[in-house]
């Protein structure tokens, strides 16, 4: 059986705020790696925010998984966290 480490990876930021094809995108870590990252400073709730609405506004047209996206709701909240 393969283990997952408990550590979180550490998501770095390049000047552009953009990710590495080398490092995680934060869709790829669980939620309490994404809570790491957030509370050291890796990632902000607000970046984490827009880069789901990134990927809703690139797949929901094929998945078709939400009615309503409350983009600017989420981006407030995000700004509040």
């Amino acid at each position: 059986m393969l283990r997952r480490s408990t550590r979180p990876r550490r998501l770095h930021r390049t000047r552009a705020r953009s990710y590495s094809d080398a490092m995680p995108q934060p869709h790829e870590l669980t939620m309490l790696e994404q809570a790491a990252a957030i509370r050291s400073g890796d990632l902000s709730p607000v970046e984490l925010a827009e880069h789901y609405l990134r990927r809703i506004e690139a797949y929901d047209a094929q998945v078709g998984a939400y009615l309503t996206v409350t983009a600017d709701r989420a981006l407030d909240e995000a700004r509040r966290a």
